[in-house]
């Protein structure tokens, strides 16, 4: 018999949760709870970490931190996380209670041993260890007389609690200091967050998800290599877009300032086949919240992509996306940037001119011709050199099929180069020697690695302005078709 609950206790699950409520955007608002946390069985020896944290059985510890006396590191076998919104207008304090209320029920019926919940309310943490009690003695009224705020849910979220003590579960409700980069407790911001920002919506969700640890804390995703650049600019105005046509820049300069001549600022505009859902359900986010009204937009891709950012995008939505006071721009709910409205638009239309004039190339450059119509920028001719050799030869993988091998001499890191190309210069032929740079005058060299079994074909665009030969590179893949240029740097002088 003590062998049989012996081998109970041992399949009985502990756990460490994290708990919080938002509300926006003042208290009474629209409220959302969300919860975060693992279930563990086993102690271990080995800390497994995440970020700069491990798991105990006292939940996340900062791995400068000493384990206290009792708190061993453990093992986490699954993640849970979770949140909710509502349809009324309510207070910060219900979000709160709501939170737990979601966790406990959660948690009822389970074969559990040890459960730690943290969180960052003092009322909510008073209420279940001190207040609750005497309450319920008194029939839920306050000493004054007037019934206790909350009670009925607090009734129910107390008896939860009881139930759960009743069975003999090690719980505890314990307090945690907010906003102070705890990873448990920010995950629960993040989630209540996105709860509030789901009430703004008038959507009612409550939903909890049990997830396997194996690539838990790994954001992967399929980021299409002709989407290189760090920023995306686009109109606010939904007729003016077309999904896969992103008009991308690069620049060491600020934000505020795209189109000041730099040499560090570069342009491409690019036609995917197939479209980046990610940046498409942002833009449909930004056209809601700028409701019509046409201003330049800037989309922060080195943020959409960050692992901080991109998981919760991808798996929440635009509920995730919240907008930043009364201006255009866009944050996520932990108010990490994803969009800036670019004001004053002055230098900004002068990029709107460079775009223009890469796209009219991109897109003559791919048309159809039965004639011998010439390419041209203004009054200028475009002449075209094949330059794929210079980056690709041809081979066969190990199932026999033909792909274009990125050259060896394209380590990772490479960047610089010189193209040797001729041109018509003068009524005669000019050998001309011009500076290109991977992830300025074309894709950077890992994207052009992501391209050998695209069937990647570059082409060199050069034309002559005066003395000063000018040029832009377009590729063309099975991803789609796409137009770099280095803008204000793309200038060679030619002899007098």
């Amino acid at each position: 018999m003590a062998d049989t609950k012996e081998s109970d206790e041992t399949l009985k699950k502990s756990g460490a949760f994290y708990i919080d409520g938002s509300c926006r955007p003042h208290n009474p608002g629209y409220i959302g709870w969300g919860l975060h946390g693992y279930f563990y069985q086993d102690t271990c020896d080995k800390p497994v970490k995440v970020e700069h944290f491990v798991h105990t059985t006292d939940g996340y510890l900062q791995l400068t931190d000493e384990l206290q006396k009792g708190v061993q590191l453990v093992t986490p076998i699954e993640y849970i996380d979770g949140y909710g919104s509502d349809r009324e207008m309510l207070s910060n304090n219900v979000a709160e209670i709501r939170g737990l209320h979601a966790l406990l029920s959660f948690l009822t019926g389970m074969s559990l041993k040890i459960i730690k919940i943290y969180t960052d309310s003092e009322y909510l943490k008073t209420c279940m260890n001190e207040w609750c009690k005497r309450w319920e003695n008194n029939g839920w009224m306050k000493q004054d007389g007037n019934p206790v705020s909350n009670r009925e849910l607090l009734k129910d979220t107390y008896l939860l609690l009881k139930n759960m003590k009743e069975r003999k579960v090690d719980i505890s409700i314990n307090w945690i200091k907010s906003h102070n980069g705890h990873v448990g407790n920010e995950r629960a911001d993040i989630l209540a967050g996105i709860g509030s920002s789901t009430s703004q919506q008038h959507s009612l969700v409550n939903s909890i998800e049990i997830s396997q640890v194996k690539r838990y804390w790994k954001s992967e995703y399929e980021r299409n290599p002709y989407v290189a650049f760090r920023r995306l600019y686009f109109n606010s105005i939904s007729e003016y877009n077309q999904p896969g046509i992103y008009h991308l820049a690069e620049s060491t300069e600020t934000d505020f300032i795209i189109g000041k001549p730099s040499a560090s600022t570069c342009y491409s505009v690019v036609y995917l086949k197939d479209h980046d859902p990610i940046i498409e359900m942002i833009k449909q986010k930004q056209f809601k919240i700028s409701r019509g009204i046409n201003v330049i937009v800037l989309m922060k891709l080195d943020s959409v992509y960050s692992r901080h950012v991109y998981p919760w995008l991808n798996h929440y939505g635009e509920n995730t996306i919240l907008r930043q006071g009364n201006t255009h721009s866009m944050t996520l709910v932990d108010k990490k940037p994803i969009t800036v409205e670019i004001y004053p638009t002055g230098l900004s239309m002068r990029s709107l001119d460079y775009f223009a004039m890469l796209e009219e190339i991109l897109v003559w450059f791919n048309e159809p011709r039965t004639n011998n119509i010439d390419l041209r920028v203004g009054a200028y001719k475009i002449t075209t050199h094949s330059i794929t050799d210079r980056f690709f030869k041809l081979s066969t993988d190990k199932k026999g099929k033909t792909k274009h091998e990125l050259l060896p001499e394209f380590i990772v890191g490479y960047k610089n180069m010189m193209m040797d190309i001729k041109i018509s210069y003068k009524d005669a032929e000019l050998s001309v020697r011009i500076p290109y740079v991977l992830g300025y005058d074309c894709l950077p060299r890992n994207n052009l690695k992501h391209l050998e079994h695209s069937n990647p074909t570059i082409s060199l665009l050069t034309w002559v302005e005066g003395q000063v030969l000018r040029y832009c590179t377009i590729i063309n893949s099975n991803y789609g078709t796409g137009i770099w240029s280095n803008y204000f740097a793309n200038q060679v002088l030619l002899p007098a």
